[in-house]
């Protein structure tokens, strides 16, 4: 995480607590936290948070060798080890919401209860007011952001148990380009909205294959559909004839299967090879691919972008494209920024 916080601490120049997993530390703990301070002694540490201590008797252990080495940094507090305050993880990460809503709300209290009881909140509270100093520069401002043409377009975006991967900033970045926003169930629902364009994110459709699969009236909503149509990592798995044998959109000729094995995982690098319904010929993005599918049985030869870094579909190349280039499906998660003319480009009539 140093190298995604660790910019945006130096940018405010703000206090930084560490939260330590400390499951088998007792004065290597002060050793890490040493190391982190000598790393970059800009790096403005004040405290630290213990996670999944043992017990009493280990917490000050990590206390007392802490302090003998570095009497500055605040203790915060520390989080006992709890299978309770744990949640269910799937594919080195976590089960959706949709999945487990009254879980997590349930683990979500729990996790109050504990923080209230083991940290020490106004200490954080305390170092969160220190002052500090930032400034932004607005005359690069506009180049960090994303591109904005008014479309006035209507997009349906899939949201339930089955797509539910989206980085809430895209929809930000294609309302401010004019676009209305409508969500649907491909699960639940018999028919697309009204729109113009469909947007299908990611998600995990195999689990649900049988129920997207037994959807016929929404299937045939979406064959129907003359709009655009972008399906990302699981959307991308829903265009295609079939999930695990199971029937889908049919809407790119390739069938996708589920393997044991991570298929791939990485920031990606790309280039569009033309303009399409997601981005710019010759423009350049960043995102990011992890997937155990794949796709088989390819019988399309479109592609829209070339995968730099990264894997993508089939022979470094991604942004598979059928009905003149009015749908396109890849497994890079396009973020608007990494790729400034996704908004733009998909909310486009």
């Amino acid at each position: 995480m140093l190298e995604v916080l660790h910019p945006l601490q130096k940018a405010i120049n703000s206090p930084v607590i560490l939260l330590m997993d400390a499951r088998s530390l007792t004065r290597s703990a002060a050793a890490i936290i040493k190391g982190f301070k000598s790393f970059d002694p800009d790096l403005n540490i004040k405290g630290v948070i213990f996670n999944k201590i043992r017990g009493e008797g280990h917490l000050n252990k990590l206390k007392e060798a802490v302090k003998y080495y570095d009497n500055e940094i605040e203790i915060i507090g520390a989080i006992p080890r709890d299978d309770d305050l744990s949640v269910s993880q799937r594919h080195l990460g976590l089960v959706p919401t949709p999945e487990n809503k009254q879980e997590l709300l349930e683990r979500i209290d729990l996790w109050g209860e504990t923080v209230e009881k083991c940290l020490d909140i106004e200490k954080i509270v305390e170092l969160s007011d220190e002052s500090f100093d930032f400034c932004v520069d607005e005359k690069n401002k506009e180049e960090t952001l994303w591109k904005v043409e008014k479309n006035n377009s209507k997009i349906a975006i899939a949201l339930d148990e089955s797509f539910n991967f989206y980085y809430w900033d895209n929809f930000d970045a294609l309302e401010e380009n004019g676009a209305k926003l409508k969500f649907f169930s491909p699960l639940n629902d018999s028919e697309v909205p009204d729109c113009d364009t469909i947007y299908l994110g990611g998600g995990y459709p195999e689990i649900f294959s049988k129920k997207l699969s037994n959807n016929k009236s929404m299937i045939e909503s979406i064959r129907n559909f003359d709009g655009k149509i972008y399906g990302e990592c699981g959307g991308l798995m829903y265009l295609t004839n079939s999930i695990d044998g199971r029937e889908m959109l049919k809407l790119i000729d390739a069938d996708a299967v589920m393997t044991p094995n991570v298929q791939g995982l990485s920031y990606v690098k790309g280039t569009f090879e033309k303009d399409c319904i997601i981005g710019k010929k010759s423009k350049e993005f960043k995102a990011h691919e992890f997937h155990y599918s794949k796709l088989i049985n390819i019988n399309e030869k479109d592609f829209s972008y070339k995968i730099n870094r990264g894997k993508g579909i089939i022979n470094s190349m991604d942004g598979i494209t059928s009905k003149d280039g009015d749908i396109v499906g890849g497994y890079a998660h396009q973020h608007c920024i990494g790729n400034p003319y996704f908004a733009a480009s998909l909310s486009k009539m």
